[in-house]
């Protein structure tokens, strides 16, 4: 469940929202687990004079549960996990418009997490406009990420003293639009920096997730848009990442094409994905995966009030998994309704 109340003035918007997830799962092995989600996000965006914008901004997450198996140790049970965990985190950023061609950005997030104390997570940006068709841009930026319940407690493969992973990502690019605005191409160079990357990692027979140091990784995107007409439209964009190390759930080569067609109370979207070289699993041994999905959704509206929709997924019924072991859904097929009032 969630709730959000949010608000707008001439110099100043924000929202609040909550939410509270929760759910119990009974598996005939004699697993059994309750576990629980809720928390807050606050923000509030300020335009203080002409070209700023101040935006500041607190979250606050409880999240954690209890996990059992009740058969284990011949019918007298055993708990994995029994834990709650805290975050909070206040947050200020800042735009600013200077020249009418120049935008710089800066943003600061204190995140404080229960077990592992207080992280600063700091960002930097700017866009740049030499023309009015062209734009370039470039940004730094950490991430952060705290080890999972699942990681630290549950199974074989979990690990009490995993630490925290971290990494800065670095991007340059160049975007042009042309004909009158009708195209669009853009090319970013990126490079992310980190360490302590959480991996499983199999030694002497035993696997289990592990800090395993330092990575490197290198790689460059494209993306463009046509709209040869107002009806139609079309998108497409493709990355490559060099890996010093491989990562789990990062794909080599990544490609997506779209299309699009409106005509007057009718919407129809094609879109292919392509995935080449999907890490699934690195240890003991390294398992990737390729394939190709196309997708598709078809809309109707029938007024302001109401619009009818289906779609399908996986048209072609393709066999493929993200996570090593779990194979992911054949062909899916949707239907629904939306109302507005």
């Amino acid at each position: 469940g969630s709730f959000a109340f949010s608000n707008t003035f001439d110099k100043t918007n924000g929202s609040i929202r909550f939410f509270y997830n929760f759910g119990e799962h009974d598996i005939t092995d004699g697993f059994h687990s309750k576990d629980k989600n809720f928390g807050t996000v606050v923000y509030q965006s300020f335009n203080l004079f002409k070209g700023n914008t101040l935006t500041l901004g607190i979250d606050y997450k409880q999240y954690g549960g209890m996990a059992e198996n009740v058969k284990a140790m011949g019918g007298q049970g055993m708990v994995f996990t029994d834990t709650t965990v805290n975050e909070i985190a206040g947050y200020g950023y800042l735009q600013q418009l200077l020249f009418e061609k120049l935008t710089l950005n800066a943003g600061l997030r204190l995140e404080h997490n229960s077990m592992y104390g207080t992280e600063p997570v700091p960002s930097a940006g700017l866009a740049y406009h030499p023309f009015s068709s062209t734009t370039v841009k470039a940004s730094i930026a950490k991430g952060f990420r705290s080890p999972t319940i699942r990681e630290l407690f549950m199974w074989g493969t979990a690990n009490e003293e995993l630490k925290p992973e971290r990494m800065v990502n670095y991007e340059i690019g160049i975007e042009q639009r042309f004909l009158k605005n009708k195209a669009s191409i853009e090319l970013t160079v990126f490079k992310a920096e980190g360490d302590n990357l959480i991996k499983t990692v199999t030694e002497s027979g035993i696997t289990k997730y592990q800090n395993t140091g330092d990575f490197s990784n290198l790689g460059v995107e494209f993306a463009g848009s046509y709209a040869p007409v107002d009806i139609l439209s079309f998108r497409a964009n493709y990355s490559y990442i060099s890996m010093d190390e491989p990562i789990i759930a990062t794909p080599e080569h990544h490609f997506n094409l779209s299309g699009n067609l409106h005509l007057k109370k009718f919407t129809a979207t094609l879109s292919m994905q392509s995935v080449h070289n999907l890490y699934t699993r690195i240890s003991p041994t390294k398992e990737k995966e390729s394939y190709t999905l196309i997708n598709t959704r078809l809309a109707y509206k029938f007024n302001k009030y109401v619009d009818v929709f289906v779609k399908g997924e996986n048209l072609t019924d393709q066999e493929y998994s993200i996570n090593y072991d779990y194979p992911m859904p054949g062909f899916i097929a949707f239907a629904g309704i939306n109302l507005h009032y």
